[in-house]
């Protein structure tokens, strides 16, 4: 369980957001320090609601919830590859 969480955690896509954040606000004519301000608003906000969750149900759960729903946007993700959905 530990691999296969540590395993979908670092291949939930999050490093590549980052990395590619100005070619994607670059083409969605956006400013790319307000596309990497939302962003990190958006990482800090999620966090804060991480902590207070934490506390309140246990690291465990929310690991392994976590893991299905990393899990099941992986496969959303395939299916619309392999339909070539890619206006989704």
């Amino acid at each position: 369980m530990a691999v296969a969480s540590c395993i979908t955690n670092n291949t939930n896509g999050n490093a590549g957001v980052i990395f590619f954040s100005a070619s994607l606000y670059k083409k969605a004519d956006t400013s790319v320090a307000l596309g990497n301000i939302v962003t990190m608003s958006f990482y800090v906000l999620a966090t804060l609601l991480a902590i207070c969750v934490f506390a309140k149900f246990g690291r465990r759960p929310i690991q392994l919830w976590g893991l299905v729903v990393i899990d099941l946007c992986l496969v959303l993700m395939g299916i619309c590859e392999l339909k070539e959905w890619n206006n989704l």
